[in-house]
């Protein structure tokens, strides 16, 4: 996506590109059955203005009592050259609670520093690149790839892995929610019938639409 209205350095391009990314779910997962098992799936077109930037494919399959997320998301995005964004996140539910999750990304094919979230006897235990540290939350019931599979009735807070924090979700009328991230960026859900149609990105230089397919 291109910013026009701006000249801007290749020292800030890398945390803005890594911005836009942040605030796209972006996630993927190996799975494994336990007998009966049900399959969804989810496809959401990336917009910024009427310009098609990339894609979102979100995958749950439920093998009670594990649930599991698998994300593709390709994204690309130009400003004074092109940035391939690649991401995988790993999410797994045991029940209601979050009890696994993993983040890897690269940009241009160069990987950052991976992000783990593990339940471990009774605890969460946080990773960020080579550091880690404990989680002082009892439980983590909703995060936010959970957010596109159906509307946030009564929660009023989820758990940001990306960020490694548990963020305020706000509900501005029927059917539209809003996060604010601590980095600056805020995602809008909307829903229709229960169902997530459209995620609007908003940061200080950029905007984007997730739009379902």
């Amino acid at each position: 996506m291109a910013l026009s209205s701006f000249i801007i350095n290749r020292e800030i391009m890398l945390p803005l590109v890594s911005k836009i990314w942040i605030s796209i779910l972006i996630l993927s997962f190996t799975m494994y059955s336990r007998g009966w098992s049900q399959s969804s799936e989810l496809n959401f077109k990336i917009l910024k203005k009427d310009d098609k930037i990339g894609i979102l494919k979100i995958q749950k399959t439920e093998s009670p009592p594990i649930t599991d997320y698998q994300v593709f998301t390709n994204v690309e995005v130009s400003f004074i050259k092109k940035f391939r964004v690649k991401a995988s996140e790993n999410y797994r539910y045991r029940g209601d609670k979050l009890i696994y999750s993993e983040l890897n990304r690269s940009i241009n094919d160069k990987p950052t520093d991976s992000k783990f979230l593990e339940l471990s006897e009774d605890r969460y235990i946080l990773k960020d690149g080579a550091n880690s540290q404990v989680f002082h939350e009892p439980e983590i019931n909703t995060n936010l790839v959970r957010l596109y599979f159906s509307e946030p009735i009564n929660i009023s807070r989820v758990y940001c892995d990306n960020q490694q924090v548990m963020v305020d979700l706000e509900k501005l009328g029927e059917n539209r929610y809003k996060i604010d991230f601590p980095n600056g960026v805020s995602n809008t859900f909307h829903y229709r019938s229960g169902k997530c149609v459209q995620v609007d990105v908003q940061g200080s230089f950029f905007k984007v639409k997730l739009i379902k397919d």
